[in-house]
This record gives C-alpha cells, structure tokens and sequence, in this order.
C-alpha cells in the first residue's frame, strides 16, 4: 500500500512540475515531450488510485485530500517543487 501512496504522490506532483513547466516561450517539440509526460503521470496516478481503492479506500480519501492540500500551498506561494 505504501508503494502505491508513494506513486499517486510522485505522479502528482510531477504532473504539476509538467503543467508549471508549459509556457508560450518554448519549441513546439519541447512542448510535446511535457504533454507526454503529463500524461504518463496522469496514467500512473490513476492507475495508483484504482488499485488503492480497491485496498483501502479510506486512505485513498485522506491521501488525495493531503495532496490536494500540498498543492494548494505550492500553488498559493507560486513555489517550484524542487
């Protein structure tokens, strides 16, 4: 269980990193490798969530509510990740 917190954590945020990441400034070819990899993250993170929520959806409900908070501080203090 805790791999797939670990995952739905990691993609999450590595989804954000991409989007922050986009802007008008960059090449096209740029701009598809992070579109790529925000959908790779999207991929994971749900396929994180459906197995966690068939394991305990309990803690899926509290772990999406921390990550949607945590986001909301980075995003508040416009903060990079690293």
């Amino acid at each position: 269980m805790v791999e797939l917190e670990a995952q739905m954590t990691q993609s999450a945020f590595a989804h954000e990193y991409a989007l922050m990441s986009l802007n008008d400034y960059i090449p096209y070819s740029q701009k598809q490798v992070i579109i790529q990899e925000i959908e790779f993250q999207r991929d994971a993170y749900f396929s994180a969530r459906e197995r966690l929520l068939k394991k305990n959806p309990e803690r899926l409900f509290v772990l999406e509510e921390e990550l949607r908070f945590q986001k909301e501080m980075i995003l508040r203090h416009q903060s990079t990740l690293h």
